[in-house]
């Protein structure tokens, strides 16, 4: 079958690249293990932002364009303006790992966080409020459904939420 093409591209000075995006534009950006945000085109591959922070854990772009970018070990979120100028954004009061980000029509933007397994809504100025508390480990992943509808899933013990837009959440799957 025919597929993506393949290409390697050496990263100097980083050791791993820990999430990517693709923009709109055609872009990717990278979070890397050393802090950085990397804009990656056509086979250049420019550092844009240094955090100072130990690792990038996510980058998501919001439906205007803003990029969101996040952090460990002191769970920082960090927003590019629309003149390319990256800040700190908002940091979830009590959370040491934001592992997830997700750009949601009904609350701006929404945050998976450890290690203590919260979500956080977080609304245009940066102010995160919890929207639910797992009462588990950390919140890894999480993606907004069709209806607004927010999944999300833990580490141990691995279980796959759901989050309806009236409020009530439900365990989709205990993975073990």
């Amino acid at each position: 079958r025919l597929g993506h093409a393949v290409e390697t591209l050496k990263i100097d000075g980083e050791r791993q690249v820990w999430c990517l995006c693709r923009t709109r534009d055609g872009a990717l950006y990278g979070g890397t293990s050393s802090g950085k945000i990397l804009r990656i085109t056509e086979g250049q591959v420019e550092t844009v932002f240094a955090t100072g922070e130990m690792l990038v854990t996510t980058v998501a772009e919001a439906p205007d364009g803003t990029l969101y970018a996040a952090t460990i070990p002191n769970g920082k979120i960090f927003r590019r303006d629309a003149g390319g100028k990256w800040d700190l954004f908002a940091t979830p009061a009590g959370t040491k790992y934001v592992w997830a980000l997700a750009p949601h029509p009904d609350r701006h933007l929404v945050a998976a966080t450890g290690p203590e397994g919260k979500l956080f809504a977080i609304d245009a100025v940066g102010r995160a409020s919890v929207l639910y508390e797992t009462g588990k480990e950390n919140v890894l992943s999480l993606a907004v459904g069709a209806d607004g509808a927010l999944y999300f899933g833990t580490a141990n013990p691995g279980l796959l939420f759901r989050l309806g837009p009236d409020g009530r959440a439900s365990i989709l799957r205990d993975f073990g």
